[in-house]
């Protein structure tokens, strides 16, 4: 399921139904992905969240490295640049990282 703002997903995450794995992006509703984070840590700490930069945007290797680090000490269970992966090795590189690291995750919980 896919949402576009921090309301739509925090109605999901408290839905019965909650999902399996949540992914977030850095650019998720302004860049809110870290109050999503928190919030997801806080209230269903049980939930594996992958965050990710999936839009390849000016962001300098410094700020990138700040932002996984952030995620990181913010509970997040892995984070995959696929913007990176796919300027390197092409979209389908990218997308089957992406599976990957969520399969793994899923499997491993």
């Amino acid at each position: 399921m896919e949402v576009e703002t921090l309301e739509e997903a925090l109605k999901q995450l408290n839905n019965k139904d909650e999902p399996r794995i949540v992914c977030c992006t850095v650019y998720f509703d302004e860049s809110r992905m870290f109050d999503l984070l928190r919030w997801i840590r806080a209230e269903r700490a049980h939930i594996p969240v992958i965050c990710a930069r999936a839009v390849p945007k000016d962001i300098t290797k410094v700020s990138m490295e700040a932002v996984k680090i952030a995620a990181d000490a913010l509970g997040a269970t892995s984070f995959i640049d696929v913007a990176a992966i796919m300027e390197m090795h092409g979209p389908d590189a990218a997308i089957r990282k992406l599976r990957e690291l969520l399969r793994n995750v899923l499997e491993g919980s």
